[in-house]
């Protein structure tokens, strides 16, 4: 047999098989995907093209639900040996559109990304109370052990509100556009509108595999800041001329 009709065969056989797999029914995605990363429930359809009632995605602090969850596979993409999934949920207002193309063992590439969700999520990240909506409009990313090698995109923060203690306090609107410079991730961060104005700048950076981060926010007003808002400033950033800087530096955690 020759080396073509050899090859020729063994396309034909992985055809067959990745046929036969998209065909089974979506339940049996449950029997493969990590239940302690995301958890499908009241699965229908088929692995090639389905539906979950639920979809729960962990997050550093707890699971995110996506609630009703579609999905479909790109044929062509299996035969690439990068299998390519089109996802598209919604819970309530929250919102999610996004292409996932497999690349290997922890490294996900993630393009045109359209997602609406409550600003909420945020508490788990951070150690304060907010409020408003993320919108976020990404055009690609590429994703490696669960920390973030390239970004193109713009993040905005409509209506944030911090839930203080003794109420509602609206900031304002925000954007975060972030861009590849060289080899570093940098992220830009501009007021739209608001009391509290924030210019800033985050770079991510990869060294020897590990993923360090750096903020440098400047905080400030055009008016009389809210008495509150100072005094939870001043006890994380640094009193200037003009408001506030609020500088972290820290390395990212893999997913592994």
């Amino acid at each position: 047999m020759s080396f073509s009709v050899r090859w020729l065969a063994l396309a034909f056989l992985m055809l067959v098989v990745f046929t036969a797999l998209a065909a089974a029914p979506a339940r049996v995605l449950n029997h493969f995907l990590p239940a302690s990363s995301i958890v499908l429930q009241g699965v229908s359809g088929t692995v090639w093209r389905g539906q979950a009632a639920g979809c729960l995605i962990r997050m550093p602090g707890g699971f995110l639900q996506l609630g009703q969850t579609h999905w479909a596979v790109n044929p062509l993409s299996l035969l690439l040996f990068a299998p390519r999934v089109s996802v598209d949920s919604q819970w309530g207002e929250q919102r999610l559109r996004a292409d996932l193309t497999y690349r290997g063992v922890d490294h996900l590439d993630v393009s045109d990304v359209e997602a609406r969700i409550n600003a909420r999520l945020l508490q788990a990240l951070l150690p304060v109370s907010l409020d408003g909506t993320l919108v976020l409009n990404m055009e690609s990313a590429e994703i490696q052990q669960g920390v973030p090698l390239s970004v193109v995109g713009r993040l905005v923060w409509e209506d944030a509100t911090w839930l203080s203690p003794q109420g509602a306090i609206n900031l304002g609107s925000y954007a975060v556009d972030s861009r590849q410079v060289d080899r570093e991730l940098q992220a830009t961060i501009l007021t739209i509108t608001g009391p509290l104005q924030a210019d800033g700048l985050i770079k991510l950076s990869h060294k020897d595999e590990i993923a360090s981060y750096e903020l440098s926010l400047e905080l400030g007003s055009e008016g009389v800041m809210n008495p509150q808002l100072q005094e939870a400033l001043s006890l994380m950033a640094s009193p200037t001329d003009s408001g506030y800087r609020l500088v972290l530096q820290g390395e990212l955690q893999s997913a592994r």
